[in-house]
């Protein structure tokens, strides 16, 4: 699936692309508190990023997005696919 989906976006975009697993986190000005929506999924062209923060998993070059402090999130974690829609963290 995701290799799908990265090949959309660079066909899309006529350039190629690597999928980028970010922790979905914003602080609510309004409500004062972080809003934490999880795992999710973008897209860097490749030729905007350095080679070192590259990452072959399972035969998938992708860049794992997330600062030291949100790394915690995923540790013992296996990123999961359910339903055609969605990307979860299951133990």
């Amino acid at each position: 699936m995701l290799g799908e989906l990265t090949e959309t976006a660079s066909k899309s975009s006529s350039r190629a692309t690597v999928p980028a697993l970010f922790w979905d986190e914003e602080y609510d000005e309004i409500k004062k508190e972080t809003v934490v929506r999880g795992v999710a999924w973008g897209w860097y062209h490749r030729d905007e990023v350095p080679a070192r923060l590259l990452q072959d998993v399972d035969g998938i070059t992708l860049i794992f997005a997330v600062s030291a402090k949100q790394s915690a999130h995923f540790q013992g974690k296996e990123i999961d696919y359910h339903d055609g829609r969605r990307f979860f963290l299951a133990d």
